[in-house]
């Protein structure tokens, strides 16, 4: 297992927050946990088969019975949302009282109101990008803005 740097300040100052991610090296051909969440679900050939093996629980009625072709629609909507959001952390620095990883990165559990460290984590879009957004990037609170994604 090793710890893979996504981003750090301009400095590559960990101490002051960025984000890491997992890789747990399998084989050389494998990829950390962060690169390996975009890749899979902006894989239309792998959400297609993501969403016919779970074919049941689009039409539980939970999520008004859509299809799979709605559903592969709005998980590549959420991951843009993402993938845009960690875009403009890395552009605009992490630090700011604006946006920032504490931020985005919310308490796993909802008792869990207070940021500590190594405090179970998830990324998710905004409801006003999507009605129950389904689509979670996982990760542990290092520190303060200081993430690795699980």
């Amino acid at each position: 297992m090793e710890l893979i740097p996504i981003f750090a300040n301009e400095q590559n100052d960990f101490e002051k927050g960025g984000l890491l991610a997992i890789n747990f090296k399998i084989d050389k051909k494998d990829k950390d946990e962060y690169h390996k969440f975009f890749d899979n679900w902006s894989d239309t050939s792998y959400l297609l088969a993501f969403f016919k093996s779970n074919s049941k629980d689009l039409y539980s009625g939970f999520y008004n019975e859509i299809t799979i072709d709605q559903a592969i629609d709005k998980t590549l909507d959420e991951l843009d949302f993402l993938k845009a959001k960690i875009n403009e952390l890395v552009t605009k620095g992490f630090n700011s009282k604006e946006i920032n990883l504490d931020n985005l990165f919310q308490p796993l559990k909802p008792m869990d109101y207070k940021f500590t460290e190594l405090l179970e984590t998830k990324a998710k879009a905004l409801r006003k990008i999507s009605s129950k957004p389904w689509l979670r990037l996982y990760a542990v609170r290092l520190a303060k803005n200081l993430f690795v994604i699980t």
